[in-house]
């Protein structure tokens, strides 16, 4: 992973309503001031929402299962808060569900609690560069998931292939899966930030989704299975 450069932490607001587990993440995380400043720390989706507004965290760690609803139920919401946020999800479950309807809804990343102090940090870090993160085993059932997705909609539908694609298109697909942004592929292409809205508009429509970051997993999945974009 790139050595972490910036000058200031990273802002977190911690959602779980687990106290124990909660004071205890926090912990860990002030174990790392120069990368991670916790504003913030909620139990329930209402506060979550509520300290969004407040703190404007750069980073939130959110709990599949909370008293009021599900986690995954709030990530539209929080995003609508806070467009530029990453949320990361925190489960003890590794249920391929889960992880695709968080992914779907707009969380950046799916991670169970059995995992290290080190690997926590790695992908905290990772999904701060603008990664897609996943635990070992919350990965695997992603992967399963989003098989399962593929041979139910080529039942329907034809899906395009990279292949369908012009040069321009691909490769602001491969730019996508690396979590550009509009302006950096724009300048990366050498072409108007417009032009990239419009060409992603069209393959979003082609491949049948929502937003670039089912864009980035279907480019993933691809590049997994030796088809390179």
């Amino acid at each position: 992973m790139p050595e972490y450069t910036r000058n200031k932490p990273f802002t977190v607001l911690v959602v779980d309503d687990h106290t124990m587990f909660r004071q205890a993440f926090v912990s860990l995380l002030e174990t790392r001031p120069s990368t991670f400043h916790v504003v913030g720390e909620a139990r329930t989706s209402c506060e979550a929402l509520a300290m969004a507004h407040e703190t404007r965290p750069e980073l939130i760690l959110l709990d599949v299962g909370l008293p009021d609803c599900s986690g995954i139920d709030i990530i539209g919401a929080l995003r609508d808060v806070l467009p530029n946020c990453k949320i990361v999800m925190l489960s003890a479950f590794d249920d391929g569900q889960y992880v695709y309807d968080s992914i779907c809804a707009g969380a950046v990343g799916y991670l169970t609690k059995n995992l290290s102090a080190q690997q926590v940090f790695d992908q905290l870090e990772s999904a701060m560069q603008g990664y897609l993160v996943f635990s070992p085993d919350s990965v695997t059932q992603f992967a399963l998931m989003i098989s399962a997705q593929e041979r139910a909609r080529a039942a329907n539908d034809s899906v395009p292939t990279p292949a369908d694609f012009d040069r321009l298109d691909n490769e602001i697909i491969r730019l996508v899966a690396e979590g550009r942004t509009n302006v950096e592929i724009a300048h990366a292409v050498n072409v108007s930030a417009h032009t990239v809205k419009v060409h992603l508009t069209a393959i979003l429509a082609a491949l049948h989704l929502e937003n670039r970051t089912q864009l980035a997993v279907y480019a993933k999945t691809r590049t997994s299975r030796s088809t390179v974009f």
